[in-house]
């Protein structure tokens, strides 16, 4: 009986730091929801969609620099088409990166050009 006790006694600690560890994760999560999610689409042809919205790069560019002023920043999810060319995905990430959004996230999800479907 008193092996189990101090055996309980001595995991508390453990337990109670592990509470912490995930109230501090879910704090952090917490703000990341605030903050907000983009969603950045590059599809096959080229085409830039931010939030499901059209925008061509001049735009988009400035959608990035008005995003980057926020505290904290919202995350952005980036979804790129298998077909899509190389050149423009770097353009794109190079942008992110260059006019202050760092905290880029790519989303691995592909669409196919032939159904439409995701995979």
């Amino acid at each position: 009986m008193l092996l189990i006790i101090f055996y309980h006694y001595a995991a508390q600690p453990d337990a109670r730091r592990q509470d912490r560890q995930s109230a501090a994760a879910a704090a952090q999560f917490c703000a990341a929801a605030a903050a907000g999610v983009i969603d950045l689409t590059i599809d096959f042809d080229g085409t830039l969609l931010w939030n499901k919205s059209p925008v061509d790069r001049k735009t988009l560019q400035g959608y990035i620099e008005s995003e980057a002023q926020k505290q904290p920043q919202p995350e952005v999810h980036i979804t790129v088409d298998k077909f899509a060319k190389y050149e423009i995905v770097a353009q794109t990430l190079a942008d992110l990166q260059h006019r202050g959004l760092k905290e880029d996230r790519l989303r691995p999800t592909t669409i196919s050009s032939n159904d439409g479907t995701l995979k």
